[in-house]
């Protein structure tokens, strides 16, 4: 049983990340994969060699954050949007004296405003937010 809530550090800020729908968080697994095959057409055919120690195997969370990397250069601009947007609204920052507050207000406006400049931030968020709702599919 996975918790409802994960606080997940960044930049010395706490944020807490919601779990998806199944339905939302299943589509947007289907689009990765998607891009992620996308991207490796015409590739020329090689198996890498997996690791022979546990220790040297990157965890299903470091794979998820490597596939993101690659997949998001290869989706279209509404699965993007789809994604961002999805993703953002189950994100909530620690205030210091008013708790955990959504970084996006229901009608889709900005409640952190720092954030609405910083496609840098909101990139590594939504990264965060895919690794605690899908990082098991990679387990």
């Amino acid at each position: 049983m996975h918790e409802d809530t994960v606080i997940v550090p960044v930049d010395n800020v706490n944020y807490q990340v919601r779990r998806m729908t199944p339905a939302v968080g299943s589509y947007i697994w289907q689009r990765l994969m998607a891009a992620v095959y996308k991207a490796s057409e015409g590739q020329k055919d090689t198996v890498a060699e997996e690791p022979t120690s546990d220790a040297l195997k990157p965890s299903s969370a470091e794979r998820l954050r490597a596939m993101c990397g690659v997949a998001f250069m290869f989706l279209g601009f509404d699965d993007f949007e789809f994604l961002q947007k999805n993703c953002l609204r189950v994100v909530s920052r620690e205030e210091p004296t008013l708790g955990y507050i959504p970084i996006v207000s229901d009608d889709g406006r900005w409640a952190a405003k720092d954030l609405e400049k910083n496609p840098f931030m909101v990139t590594r968020l939504m990264v965060e937010v895919l690794v605690v709702n899908l990082a098991d599919f990679l387990a």
